[in-house]
């Protein structure tokens, strides 16, 4: 049993070892191997064998008592004996499961029927046994900790397990235990390489959506800055040319992260530069494109998006904010920086079809700022779980009329960074500073 064991890697295979040796040595005619699931605690079937697991049986028309609930069969197996995959859960809050963690042992229907320790709820008990169709529950423990289940149900031969084959299951928990905990981490291990591989795929599309360097525009000089709490954030920005003295600019927040994070940045990024390319306005374009997320994207994922066109010759920037933070104005002359009050609705793309997006108008002079960024800023934290908040950015921005924009990005960074004194920030944080030159 212990080679067979060592030689198992897979769950599943692990699952069909016991119950070929469990079944075939002592001639059971049915059972099942539950594990514990280790979000839920609940155990779950994974392997299972015996006449009413059947394919293609009428499970209802099952003669058994209290027949299996929620059962849902796997027909790949060619051999019409093994359902490799059954819904059957057992709660870890179960009754019997906890007499069994208690007790450390196989218990069978009899020690439930007559032993004093099963006195207190034996109704229950019994009825977890019926739920299974089993005579005996072997649990699988792993440093002390009952990590699954072997239920078994009635020899075929009709007499009831000898110590010898209760022996021989034992030694069969035994090992089994330790192979599936072995699988359980060779798949932790595996599933780790496979995430971090994701989040390098992720992280290497992420950065090349990021612009290598800001437009040029005659009247304008922006300077932008992105940092990722974590290996792969959900912030993005863009900038679209659109002649020497007019620019587009997006910012945007996607809730998901990984590969489908990047992926809905990637479709973002390339929806804004398609539209932006037609005759529409700001308003039609984010309507536009919000459907056009709305349809795309999975439920649940949503972005949070300011676009913007800068117009210098005009000296007027045109924006649409759909749940972006409101930017901030800082005019020449003027001592306050203020917040940009958006008109129109601000829902996040992708969450409703139909969104009365507006056009907002902001007409600017030489020397006025604008600094768009993402929320990362302003919820920064210190390690008094203090924000960093608006008023604090607008200060830093207050003080900024002598610099440049890249002068100005870099106080913001530097202010934020001193302000969280090395706590760990979980969002990112993305900033474009726009200086309206003479």
């Amino acid at each position: 049993i212990s080679e067979t064991m060592r030689s198992l890697l897979k769950l599943d295979e692990i699952g069909t070892s016991i119950m070929d040796t469990a079944l075939g040595a002592l001639f059971i005619d049915s059972g099942c191997v539950m594990l514990m699931n280790r979000q839920t605690r609940d155990y779950e079937c994974i392997n299972a064998r015996g006449e009413f697991f059947l394919p293609g049986t009428d499970l209802g028309s099952v003669t058994m008592p209290d027949t299996l609930e929620n059962v849902k069969q796997d027909e790949s197996d060619p051999s019409g004996t093994l359902v490799n995959r059954i819904e059957i859960d057992i709660s870890y809050e179960d009754p019997l499961i906890q007499k069994i963690a208690e007790r450390k042992k196989e218990v069978t229907i009899y020690d439930v029927r007559e032993d004093s320790f099963f006195e207190e709820n034996r109704a229950s008990y019994e009825k977890t046994f019926q739920r299974l169709n089993a005579t005996m529950i072997i649990p699988l423990i792993y440093e002390d900790r009952v990590t699954g289940l072997i239920s078994l149900g009635d020899k075929k031969s009709g007499k009831f397990y000898r110590r010898e084959d209760i022996n021989l299951l034992n030694t069969l928990a035994n090992q089994g235990a330790v192979a599936l905990e072995n699988a359980f981490m060779l798949e932790e291990v595996i599933e780790k390489e496979r995430m971090e591989e994701e989040l390098s795929i992720a992280k290497d599309l992420q950065v090349s959506m990021l612009p290598a360097e800001c437009p040029r525009v005659e009247g304008l000089e922006i300077a932008a800055y992105s940092m990722s709490a974590m290996e792969v954030g959900g912030d993005f920005y863009d900038f679209i040319e659109m002649g020497a003295d007019k620019a587009c600019l997006v910012i945007g927040d996607v809730t998901g992260k990984s590969v489908s994070g990047a992926l809905v940045m990637s479709a973002s990024r390339s929806i804004f530069r398609m539209l932006s390319e037609e005759n529409f306005s700001v308003a039609d374009i984010m309507i536009r494109a919000n459907r056009r997320t709305k349809k795309d994207i999975k439920s649940g994922m949503f972005v949070a998006l300011l676009y913007a066109v800068l117009d210098a010759k005009e000296k007027r920037i045109q924006m649409c904010s759909a749940g972006q933070t409101q930017p901030i104005h800082l005019r020449a002359g003027a001592k306050t920086a203020e917040l940009v009050e958006t008109i129109g609705d601000t829902f996040p793309l992708g969450i409703l079809e139909d969104v009365d997006y507006q056009e907002t108008q902001v007409q600017v002079a030489s020397g006025d700022k604008l600094v768009f960024y993402t929320d990362g800023i302003v919820e920064a934290m210190n390690p008094a779980s203090e924000m960093f908040g608006f008023e604090r950015l607008q200060e830093i921005i207050q003080q900024s009329k002598a610099l440049n924009a890249e002068a100005l990005l870099k106080e913001i960074i530097e202010g934020v960074d001193d302000f969280a004194a090395g706590a760990a920030q979980h969002d990112d944080i993305t900033i474009i500073v726009v200086n309206v030159e003479g």
